[in-house]
């Protein structure tokens, strides 16, 4: 029985050392989106009208998805009495620091949606921030509009903050 649970748990880290490479690399995908030379080439211009409020709705639902999964994992793994307190403590951090990076992100959300920047999608990981300002173009007031409230509802430094357009589908 015990061994059962020692290849449960080390079944557990796997699948968490995969979530924790995966978002790596979604992350590095979106810096290499993000400093792509190709986004420099002017884009026709459209006016604000044509612009769409539902290109994050699929990235949202992604993110609910996922967020939603994790937790319910996180909160088996607090709740397994066949693992170690150390384990068990741990998972409950992450548990907690999960909750906090989800709340901080729908904060932000929500004050960038109140500053007109609608849709936006935001997603807190691994002490940086990236944020989706939709299909618009952003000049510099906007950028900085959009790095204030950032900075103001959470701890993250404004270098590790991304700002992206574009649809989060």
């Amino acid at each position: 029985m015990k061994g059962a649970s020692v290849l449960e748990t080390k079944k557990n880290a796997g699948r968490m050392a995969r979530l924790g490479v995966l978002a790596a690399l979604l992350i590095a995908a979106g810096i290499l989106v993000w400093q792509n030379p190709l986004s420099a080439v002017p884009r026709p211009t459209q006016p604000e009208a044509a612009v769409s409020p539902a290109p994050t709705v699929s990235g949202r639902n992604a993110r609910e998805a996922s967020y939603e999964k994790d937790m319910a994992a996180l909160q088996a793994l607090t709740e397994n009495e066949q693992l170690q307190q150390a384990v068990r403590d741990q998972a409950a951090e992450q548990l907690n620091r999960m909750v906090q990076n989800h709340q901080t992100e729908l904060a932000i959300e929500e004050a960038l949606q109140k500053a007109g920047f609608a849709p936006v999608l935001v997603v807190m990981q691994n002490d940086s921030l990236t944020v989706n300002a939709g299909a618009r173009e952003l000049n510099s007031v906007d950028s900085m509009t959009i790095l204030s409230l950032c900075v103001a509802h959470s701890e993250i430094p404004s270098e590790n903050i991304r700002i992206m357009t574009g649809p989060a589908s």
